[in-house]
Order: C-alpha cells, then sequence, then structure tokens
C-alpha cells in the first residue's frame, strides 16, 4: 500500500481508529521537540538538551526501535487541523503467551482500562491484537505521512 497522503489527512480518511504501518513509538521525557524524522531503523529525535537550556542548541537522539503498527487515537478534526497526531503501539495476543497467558482473555472482556482491544473482523486478514494505551505517543504528521493504513475502523 501507498504511503498516507495529504488529501487523505484533509479528506478525513486518516480518521480516529485506523491503524497504520510503519511506526517506531518513542517516548521522550525531553522538552522541546523541534524535529523528528525516521533514519535507518529507529527515529532521529532532534531536541534541546536539558542540560543547556540557556544555549538552546539542539541536539541528536537516535531512538533504535523497530517499526510497528499504532491506533490512531486523535479525532479526527485534530488529525486534520494540528501537526501531531496522538497514536498507541498495537500488540498481538502471541507477544504475551508465555509471559502472561491470562492477559488476552482479560483484555477481550475489556476488564483492564491501559488496552484496547481490536478484535478480529471476518471480512479483515488482520488478526486479533490490542493497543497499549499506556504507552501513548505523539507523532508530526510527517512521520505519519510516511506510514501506511492497514486497517480502517469499522463503522
Amino acid at each position: 500500500m501507498p504511503p498516507i497522503t495529504d488529501s487523505q489527512i484533509e479528506e478525513g480518511i486518516v480518521r480516529q481508529g485506523a491503524v497504520v504501518s510503519g511506526l517506531v513509538p518513542f517516548y521522550l521525557p525531553g522538552p522541546d521537540i523541534r524535529h523528528i524524522e525516521y533514519k535507518n531503523e529507529g527515529v532521529n529525535v532532534v531536541c534541546v538538551d536539558p542540560y543547556s537550556l540557556s544555549q538552546g542548541d539542539p541536539i541528536d537522539i537516535v531512538v533504535e526501535g523497530v517499526p510497528r503498527d499504532a491506533l490512531i487515537v486523535s479525532q479526527t478534526c485534530d488529525i486534520i487541523n494540528r501537526d501531531t497526531v496522538c497514536v498507541a503501539p498495537i500488540k498481538h495476543f502471541d507477544e504475551l503467551a508465555e509471559s502472561k497467558p491470562e492477559l488476552p482473555n482479560i483484555i477481550r472482556k475489556h476488564r483492564v482500562l491501559w488496552a484496547f482491544y481490536l478484535e478480529k473482523l471476518a471480512m479483515e486478514e488482520y488478526p486479533e491484537a490490542y493497543a497499549d494505551l499506556s504507552q501513548l505517543c505523539t507523532v508530526g504528521k510527517d512521520i505519519l505521512r510516511q506510514c501506511t493504513i492497514v486497517r480502517y475502523p469499522s463503522s
């Protein structure tokens, strides 16, 4: 599938509840992120060094990670009107199989607040999964445009 386009964003095709592929979720305790871009298998983040805020010199921080799917959490109007989008990484139940075998059933029953259950729909190939809301992160639209939509929200 081709990457997300500006027209898909402006027309509301990219909307809350869509699953996109190709994001590297990252979390920074830093104060002022100026620019974010993908670089090889990680994310190149230029931010103000918290120890030299008076100088304001940007530093490069490379966050290693594997691209994965993410659920768009931002409201559709915010996706259209703002420069950033809030996403939650998607995890599959096989990632929990050995460490916490009881957790998939708890997530399926909506008994935890930090997980949003994504059931497998009959007409889709996308597997049963969940969005980990405890790991929300914000990405710029420039990063979102490098992703592809792999699942649209059910109506």
